[in-house]
């Protein structure tokens, strides 16, 4: 049930459950975000999930790269406390992966199809959720200005058109993951159909495409110097969960240097 009164929250964050992370630095450049879910090491592991082709995954708390939280049933789970220190300043997105894509080429110009994944029951309709490009492995120095996704809005309408602001630049490097912008009225994605580039970048690499639902975005003002966040800084922050599975949550640093830096933290996940 979910919590309504102090008392109810008192019990709840006795209880929690702590879920323990810590990555270590990758190369980036600053102002992107970094998904840290395949390639750095840590707690949890990169994923050992197989890398994603046009046909798609489907990701839980049980699949491996997710952090380790509990399963909640028919409770709902909540974000009660998170502390994070990193190597240096920046913040980190803390999501709940749903759905994602790879095999996509960066020198293929038009259309290249994704097939229909049905979003996780948790997922709901797809109000709330993203649609972000990901980097499986780097592009070529050529960039492309003309970046959009195919997909369906939260409320079944299919057709509509996700644009990659300022397109692919030069030489992007693997596991950068850049939001797209939806169409005007639109508040979430339901389903993705495909992806266009204006323009091919020289190298092929390879391009995914995720679904996820953002939750909560850690700050990181001090190197070295851990964050604290109590239930009243997080809003108690819920994690998506249902009596089948639960939450794949993952971490995403934005970077403000050449490297994301080591982070280490935890959240403590409570159930109501």
């Amino acid at each position: 049930m979910a919590i309504t009164t102090r008392d109810q929250l008192a019990a709840a964050m006795a209880g929690a459950t702590n879920a323990p992370f810590s990555k270590a630095s990758m190369t980036s450049v600053a102002g992107f975000f970094y998904a840290t879910f395949r390639a750095a090491a840590g707690m949890p592991a990169a994923s050992a999930v197989a890398t994603p082709t046009t046909t798609g995954n489907t990701l839980d708390r049980t699949s491996s790269g997710a952090l380790a939280i509990p399963s909640g049933g028919s409770n709902t789970l909540y974000v009660t406390a998170a502390q994070i220190a990193g190597a240096t300043v920046g913040s980190v997105l803390i999501a709940d992966r749903l759905v994602e894509y790879g095999g996509l080429s960066g020198i293929t110009t038009g259309a290249q199809s994704v097939s229909a994944v049905t979003l996780p029951t948790r997922a709901g309709t797809g109000d709330g959720c993203e649609l972000w490009v990901e980097w499986i492995t780097a592009t070529g120095a050529t960039p492309s200005a003309t970046v959009t996704c195919s997909y369906t809005n939260q409320a079944g309408t299919s057709g509509r058109t996700a644009t990659l602001v300022g397109g692919i630049t030069a030489s992007v490097p693997a596991n950068r993951s850049i939001r797209l912008a939806l169409q005007a009225g639109d508040t979430g994605v339901r389903s993705v159909q495909s992806f266009s580039s204006g323009t091919s970048t020289g190298t092929a690499g390879s391009i995914g495409l995720v679904i996820r639902h953002p939750l909560l975005l850690l700050p990181m003002p001090v190197a070295n110097i851990a964050t604290f966040m109590g239930y009243a800084e997080t809003g108690l922050a819920q994690v998506p969960s249902d009596a089948t599975s639960g939450a794949c949550l993952e971490l995403l640093v934005l970077a403000t240097t050449t490297s994301t830096g080591a982070l280490q933290g935890q959240l403590a996940v409570a159930q109501g």
